[in-house]
């Protein structure tokens, strides 16, 4: 039965401490601390050199899905074995301010004694109230 560790969304800076918290959390009755630390240790390491190649600044926001398997090695201890093949990451590049967007009017009146409260979504600035 194949696993997902997910990150979560979380800065560029800090994804290697995510995913060591998340597998802890995650594999802390299933598995030894000595492989939870290999194994996270060698999947942080390739994400590092795949987010040095490709420009990922450390202040980006990413997030992470390794799938995983825990298999018995020759010795018959578990080990966590990572399918690099469709381990992602999703990498939300600022785009900086947004700028150029009109902003529609609202209008409101105030009210006089007798009145009730009025107010309207106008963008052409031609609405007439009653009096």
């Amino acid at each position: 039965m194949e696993r997902v560790l997910r990150s979560g969304k979380i800065r560029a800076s800090g994804y290697a401490n995510k995913l060591r918290r998340t597998a802890f959390a995650a594999l802390k009755d299933k598995l030894p601390a000595e492989e939870i630390v290999r194994a996270v240790g060698e999947l942080n390491k390739k994400i590092f050199e795949v987010l040095r190649a490709t420009n990922v600044r450390k202040d980006y926001i990413i997030s992470i899905e390794a799938p995983f398997d825990i298999e018995f090695d020759e010795n018959g201890q578990r080990k966590i074995k990572w399918d690099y093949d469709n381990v992602k990451i999703y990498v939300f590049v600022p785009m900086g301010v947004i700028k150029g967007l009109e902003k529609p009017e609202f209008k409101y009146t105030i009210p006089t004694e007798g009145q009730e409260f009025r107010e309207d979504y106008d963008t052409t600035g031609e609405t007439e109230y009653p009096t």
